[in-house]
């Protein structure tokens, strides 16, 4: 089972209110962020800040597009704080997490096994990914039918190779993003994330490295900024990239959909809402899409029934009358 906790943000030592229940202690802070944390797929606790959508900014009484942000190696989640107010401005809600091995979520192994670069470990923030689209899926008033990864650096790396995992995955964001890492294989996730919109961020140092990185999936945009630095460290430098990212995230997830459907991240198969199949999906492998034109062309198609006992039944032989 899943776990979720919400604690007191240090951002402000007030306390609302605590509600006692089987879970860990859950604390809501001020109404900008949330600190929280949950179990990754493999039951490792992660923490994160939570930021909830700005009613004010969505469109009518649309449910929020979700965005998850990943730090990059060596980092933390408050790499993210100059992109913050951008998302919440076209009505995100927004996770920014701690990586296993990084910030709260390190504990003595795992920040002892990320300072020697431990290729397991980065093939378990997979699993931390896992966890946050979970936790987020959990909250009322989001569209899963939306859904962006936004990261920067060695993290990169692992969003473009969950976004190869998680077809549901509309828009992936990385800044300055390897193009040589030993534990990933950046090249080969290109080529997996087709029918998504995909924004690679250079420095001046890795424009030629993110132009060749998008010529191996179809569509994919380079942005290249003159300020120095690399992954976040471009946020605080260059005033208008943030708002290009926002907006970019923004445009490619487009409104909310009328005609959703679902599938399970293992498999290549979509189903209608009103499916019985949908019920036989573990909740933790559930994923949307906004239309079934965008399904099919992540590589998904259309479930031949509507029902477990209506593809049994057209293999039955007929009764005896």
């Amino acid at each position: 089972m899943l776990g979720f906790a919400m604690h007191l943000s240090n951002r402000k030592a007030v306390i609302i209110g605590v509600l006692v229940l089987s879970l860990p202690l859950c604390v809501w802070a001020d109404d900008r962020s949330t600190k929280v944390s949950f179990t990754a797929a493999d039951g490792y606790w992660i923490y994160a800040d939570y930021y909830p959508s700005v009613e004010e900014y969505r469109n009518g009484a649309e449910d929020a597009p979700i965005v998850v942000l990943i730090h990059d190696f060596g980092a933390d989640r408050n790499s993210w704080l100059p992109l913050i107010e951008p998302l919440r401005h076209i009505g995100a809600a927004v996770l920014a997490l701690d990586l296993r091995g990084h910030g709260e979520s390190a504990t003595e192994d795992t920040r002892e096994r990320a300072q020697r670069a431990d290729p397991g470990l980065y093939r378990e923030m997979q699993s931390d990914l896992r966890g946050a689209y979970d936790w987020l899926a959990s909250q009322g008033n989001v569209d899963r039918a939306r859904f962006s990864i936004i990261a920067a650096g060695s993290g990169a790396a692992v969003a473009l190779q969950y976004a190869a995992k998680d077809r549901s995955v509309d828009v992936v964001v990385c800044l300055t993003p390897p193009w040589d890492q030993l534990t990933f294989d950046p090249v080969a996730d290109m080529r997996q994330v087709r029918g998504r919109n995909i924004l690679l961020v250079a420095g001046p140092a890795e424009e030629e490295i993110c132009k060749s990185l998008a010529g191996h999936t179809k569509g994919a945009e380079v942005r290249t900024s003159q300020a120095p630095g690399r992954g976040c460290e471009l946020l605080a430098a260059d005033s208008q990239l943030c708002s290009a990212i926002a907006k970019f995230a923004q445009d490619r997830m487009g409104s909310r959909s009328k005609a959703v459907v679902c599938g399970s991240i293992e498999s290549y198969i979509y189903h209608t809402l009103d499916s019985a199949w949908v019920a036989k999906i573990n909740p933790t492998n559930l994923r949307y899409y906004s239309s079934p034109d965008e399904a099919e062309a992540r590589g998904l198609r259309r479930a031949r029934s509507m029902a477990p006992d209506e593809r049994s039944s057209r293999h039955r032989p007929p009764r005896k009358p």
